[in-house]
């Protein structure tokens, strides 16, 4: 079933983005970028939206939009004129600044090249539940992240073509007219 694998693949895309022992950083206020998200298992296209505690991520063919204000989530499905509501946890989500929760310690690694544009690289220490872990993150001119990377290079998040302004509020509301579904329970996703 269609919203099963939707699902699925929104709740994988919700930790690839945002690990909850990462919480990788997004941008300081409002932005626009397309995200590219890269793993051993594939390569991930994605164009984010964020304003004021409010994130929108555009994928091919759904569409997840993120309300800390609410504590909810949005998971919508254009083809089908249908979404689904589901809580969220807002210490999961990203933060609004290029400092990691639990962050330890930042050490400057120079300057890089990033998509034509310098950036600063640094490695990062944090610690989160007890445990302590480091990546790699690459700050442009906009202040915000221009790539996270795990250390052993096993994943990397890239920011392109980022916009920085206010985005349209209409971009953070299930669209109008789209019928509300129930998620199904995750006996039923097994079965």
């Amino acid at each position: 079933m269609n919203s099963r694998i939707f699902v699925s693949t929104g709740l994988i895309f919700l930790f690839l983005l945002f690990p909850a022992d990462l919480k990788a950083q997004t941008a300081p206020g409002d932005f626009s970028a397309d995200i590219v998200s890269s793993t051993p298992q594939g390569t991930v296209s994605m164009k984010m939206y964020s304003t004021a505690g409010k994130s929108r991520m555009e994928m091919p063919g759904n569409i997840m939009i993120i309300r800390q204000d609410l504590h909810v989530m949005w998971m919508v499905m254009p083809s089908q004129n249908m979404y689904m509501e589901q809580p969220i946890d807002p210490s999961m989500l990203a933060k609004t600044s290029r400092v990691m929760p639990g962050e330890i310690e930042r050490v400057p690694m120079g300057n890089e090249l990033i998509d034509g544009k310098t950036t600063q690289k640094f490695k990062i220490t944090y610690e989160v539940s007890g445990r302590r872990d480091s990546l790699y993150q690459w700050i442009g001119a906009e202040e915000m992240p221009a790539r996270v990377q795990a250390i052993d290079g096993s994943w990397t998040v890239d920011y392109k073509n980022i916009s920085m302004g206010r985005q349209p509020d209409s971009l953070f509301e299930p669209p109008a007219g789209y019928q509300k579904m129930a998620i199904p329970s995750m006996n039923n996703i097994n079965t």
